[in-house]
């Protein structure tokens, strides 16, 4: 068989192949499409599942799905569970939902730069952020932020201060400094967080004075601090 144009090639064998449960490969020659048929008998029992990349890909319903799901903070594999709970014939896979959650979140950054998509996710969640920048102000040095409830609480619990970092929480592997509070109930809670660029003595002291510009009375410090 030959067809003028890809289009009607492609619109047949989505017809034929759905008729029939299995799909086929196309190819161009000579500048026309054509499709060939080799052998016309199955040599082999019809595969009640075709794995095929295209056949494991998602429809509409199904990303409109992920969307919604991931809006939720709900895993990938339960989201997963959740297609094939409505679509059991479905053949998509974990690898799937990945790529359609990374298109998403790529679609929504849009032409931010993953430090500028940062500071804008802290403003609309309503975070305090300071960031303090290299010489000529285009890379972020240290960055600092904080909730508001947590500024509350800082001002009011000043008796215990605790100062420690961790490492490799992220894919750039720099220290994240934790400063946490403690209640008079012995609870203890989180004043803010600073990605640091290094451990030195200026970055730290740094992180310090902005929590200084947290107290309503600038006078009215901690009076134990506990490091590491």
């Amino acid at each position: 068989m030959t067809f003028t144009s890809r289009q009607y090639l492609l619109e047949w064998v989505r017809i034929e192949a759905s008729k029939l449960g299995f799909g086929v490969v196309i190819a161009r020659v000579d500048g026309l499409w054509r499709f060939r048929v080799v052998c016309g008998l199955h040599n082999h029992a019809l595969e009640t599942k075709l794995l095929h990349p295209i056949v494991c890909r998602l429809n509409h319903e199904e990303k409109d799905s992920i969307l919604e799901l991931s809006i939720i903070k709900v895993a990938p594999r339960n989201i997963l569970a959740d297609l094939k709970r409505k679509r059991p014939e479905s053949v998509s896979n974990i690898k799937q939902v990945y790529n359609e959650r990374y298109r998403l979140n790529i679609a929504k950054i849009g032409l931010r730069s993953e430090m500028q998509q940062l500071l804008k996710l802290m403003g609309d969640n309503q975070y305090v952020s300071r960031y303090k920048a290299c010489e000529y102000k285009v890379t972020v040095r240290d960055i600092f932020w904080t909730h508001p409830e947590s500024i509350n609480l800082f001002n009011i619990f000043l008796t215990v201060f605790i100062i420690d970092s961790t490492y490799k929480t992220n894919n750039y592997r720099i220290p994240l400094l934790e400063i946490v509070g403690v209640t008079s109930t012995d609870k203890t809670f989180l004043v803010g967080f600073v990605f640091l660029e290094c451990e030195k003595e200026d970055n730290v002291t740094w992180a310090l004075g902005i929590c200084k510009t947290l107290l309503v009375d600038p006078h009215n410090m901690p009076n134990i601090i506990v490091i590491d």
